[in-house]
């Protein structure tokens, strides 16, 4: 894993939207695998306006329950969409201290230490939260993204986000046996055609770099040609990820 020593410390102090303001001066947000300062991203002026008020009603919702495990979730993804990565990361590590056995809050924090570079803390949440669910029924999992959501919106489930992002965790460190595992498990949760595809696409790329290119290739019969593509055609589908 990259060297992370300036984003490794979490603030012990309560999240107010003031203090998510002083922060956002500091724009460093990871150290990239090579070595560069990565900083927060800047957004279109109207996109930013979108956010920023969303922002405004979670932490709003916040400072009325800030024991609500709701509340948590999504005032740590309001400032994960600002790029505020640190700040979710530590709104996260506060919910677990209320929630400790929360498979949302380290499925949520391992996201965003996969967005920092901590693929090693990633792993670790993201085991966690597989663990916490493995004999829970599905759960749905709303999109935050795009603000307003349109109307064809399919949200995904809990357990798909978790294998998901543990799959990608696993690639990002290298470890491609263990991303192809996550990957394969990954399927068992796919709902969509969009879905579909994106398992298809990490498997082949996990099995391609274990040298199995037979494997890969036979991950290719997955694709048909008349699948319902949605996500991956929409101007937001580069949006941050969910």
């Amino acid at each position: 894993s990259c060297s992370t020593a300036t984003i490794d410390q979490q603030s012990e102090q309560p999240v107010s939207l003031a203090d998510s303001v002083k922060a956002a001066e500091r724009r460093v947000e990871a150290i990239s695998l090579l070595g560069d300062t990565l900083y927060r991203m800047e957004l279109p002026e109207a996109r930013q306006i979108q956010y920023d008020s969303a922002l405004i009603i979670a932490q709003q919702n916040y400072d009325q329950a800030p024991q609500n495990l709701e509340n948590i979730i999504w005032l740590g993804r309001r400032l994960a969409y600002l790029g505020r990565y640190r700040e979710a990361i530590n709104v996260y590590t506060q919910g677990l201290r209320i929630f400790p056995d929360s498979p949302e809050l380290y499925r949520h924090r391992g996201h965003r230490y996969i967005s920092t570079r901590q693929f090693d803390k990633a792993i670790t949440d993201l085991e966690q939260s597989a663990l916490l669910i493995a004999s829970s029924p599905l759960k749905k999992e709303q999109n935050g993204i795009p603000i307003p959501l349109p109307e064809d919106d399919r949200p995904a489930t809990l357990q798909f986000n978790v294998f998901y992002h543990l799959g990608l965790a696993y690639y990002l460190e290298g470890e491609y046996g263990q991303a192809a595992q996550a990957y394969e498990k990954f399927l068992e949760y796919c709902q969509n055609d969009d879905e579909i595809t994106a398992t298809a696409d990490w498997l082949y790329m996990a099995y391609r770099r274990l040298g199995e290119d037979e494997v890969a290739e036979e991950t290719l019969a997955m694709i048909k040609e008349d699948m319902d593509i949605r996500e991956g055609i929409k101007e937001y589908s580069n949006w941050p990820t969910i």
